[in-house]
């Protein structure tokens, strides 16, 4: 998948001003910016309850059972605040390649959005 939204990011025309929940121009990358920021509190949460499940944190005893379920459901919403964060940028920006912070940004992208496909435990 991640090969596809490289590709699709790079063969589309670019809609500079494509809105985002109805917002548009520098409202939206405000509105990204935020929900970004909240997608990194997530993952630091998702991250400690996982430490906390496989035992990594000494100074908590074992992880109670809704901890495992709690870590599903925020990496749940973590995913969701994502998907609106990766369509504007790749519907609004494209993927481009031609400067280095951009082909990091964009690569990044593609990439952690791409590989999200469920897997079974």
């Amino acid at each position: 998948m991640t090969g596809g939204l490289n590709w699709y990011g790079r063969v589309h025309t670019p809609e500079y001003r494509r809105s985002l929940f109805g917002v548009h121009g520098h409202a939206v990358i405000l509105l990204k910016a935020q929900l970004g920021s909240a997608l990194l509190g997530l993952a630091l949460i998702q991250l400690l309850l996982a430490l906390w499940m496989y035992g990594r944190l000494p100074s908590l005893r074992a992880a109670p059972h809704p901890v495992p379920i709690v870590h599903r459901l925020i990496g749940m919403v973590a995913f969701l605040f994502s998907v609106p964060i990766a369509q504007q940028c790749i519907i609004a920006y494209d993927v481009s390649l031609t400067r280095t912070r951009e082909a990091l940004h964009s690569l990044a992208g593609c990439f952690l959005t791409g590989p999200s496909s469920p897997r079974s435990s």
